[in-house]
């Protein structure tokens, strides 16, 4: 078994390394000819003639904001900033190849729902900044509220061992975002508020407490890697599919929890030694499909409270419940939970059935799975 552990280790370190090595080659040439200044701020459409921007801000002629390093040069700001504000506009935005020196928030998208905003290839930078003396390290990477059609893609957050950024990225009443293929390394790695239509894939996250969502709908999280991440939480939230993602814990994470949300699909992912692989609580309808659970130190799956209708079918469970808390590698404390497809016959492999014909599940459901698969 320990094979198979090392070599998923090694495929998501070399992806993740890849990765890692690809944006920070970007981010070195940003390091040069930087035009400084302390801030930009745009509060409506007529700001833009303050700034010689390249473009007119048409959708096929966007502005471009390019090659800026924006900070405050004293550590004693008078009031709570941001480094880059766009607010109320309806033009068409390109923010790329900047440095941004901590601050409150770093870049801020505020009520712009008719314009389309695209932030590329920028390198955030973590800074204690202080107000009326009182000390403070930056709290938004990136803060987007009321707004709509915002890209964030090719972004690197410095590292910030819980230091830096609070928010890496922060959405809220927002919807039509698109978080594409950055390294994000914050205390809130993503949090999404109030949200829906938006779409979160190629992300590497690390040492990062939470990415958090709470009454979001419509959404997609795919092809992310979380290398030792705190938790992946859900409240109040529907319709995420959520594939080919790996989260790996060390141990201590607690992997992907569900609560009070419903209808989700949960296809292809890969839960590496975390706490718990996945705890669904008051939550309903939600289908885990062809998933690898492995080496997690509680149950892979843990269904409590007043949970129902999940479908649990094609997925791998090796060598989980490393605490011996039960005597099986999941909990099943929910009710009208199946464990196969009972259409397809077709149920899960878990390695320690040995010779039974069947895998009884742990929790006052009495849960079996009557058509387990063999590897």
């Amino acid at each position: 078994m320990m094979k198979s552990k090392k070599l998923v280790l090694i495929i998501v370190s070399f992806i993740s390394i890849s990765l890692v090595v690809s944006l920070t080659t970007i981010f070195l040439t940003l390091n040069q000819d930087h035009e400084k200044t302390q801030f930009i701020h745009i509060k409506s459409d007529k700001d833009f003639a303050n700034y010689n921007f390249p473009g007119s801000g048409t959708k096929n002629d966007p502005f471009i904001i390019e090659g800026y390093e924006l900070g405050f040069e004293t550590r004693d700001i008078k009031d709570y900033s941001a480094l880059l504000l766009i607010s109320n506009v309806t033009k068409h935005v390109i923010i790329r190849n900047n440095l941004l020196n901590g601050s409150h928030i770093g870049i801020a998208i505020v009520g712009s729902k008719q314009s389309s905003v695209l932030i590329e290839n920028n390198y955030f930078k973590a800074q204690k900044q202080c107000i009326n003396s009182i000390c403070f390290n930056s709290f938004y990477g990136i803060k987007i509220y009321d707004s709509s059609n915002v890209t964030i893609r090719n972004n690197e957050f410095q590292e910030s061992n819980y230091d830096g950024y609070i928010y890496g990225i922060f959405f809220e009443r927002s919807e039509n975002i698109e978080i594409l293929d950055n390294v994000v390394s914050s205390f809130y790695a993503i949090y999404g508020f109030d949200s829906y239509s938006f779409n979160i894939s190629g992300n590497y996250y690390y040492e990062s407490v939470d990415i958090y969502f709470e009454q979001c709908s419509y959404f997609n999280v795919k092809n992310n890697i979380h290398d030792y991440l705190f938790r992946f939480k859900l409240r109040y939230s529907s319709l995420m599919l959520f594939e080919k993602n790996t989260i790996m814990g060390y141990g201590t994470g607690f992997g992907l929890i569900f609560e009070f949300s419903t209808d989700m699909i949960i296809s292809n992912n890969t839960f590496d030694e975390n706490y718990n692989g996945i705890s669904i609580i008051d939550s309903h309808w939600i289908d885990i499909i062809d998933n690898t659970f492995q080496f997690n130190v509680n149950y892979s799956i843990e269904i409590l409270g007043y949970s129902s209708n999940h479908e649990i079918y094609l997925n791998k469970f090796i060598d989980n419940n490393l605490n011996f808390n039960g005597l099986a590698q999941a909990l099943d404390n929910g009710y009208d939970n199946s464990w196969s497809n009972e259409v397809l016959e077709l149920g899960n492999a878990w390695s320690d059935i040995g010779t039974s014909s069947v895998y009884y599940i742990d929790g006052t459901a009495d849960s079996i799975d009557y058509s387990p698969l063999v590897e």
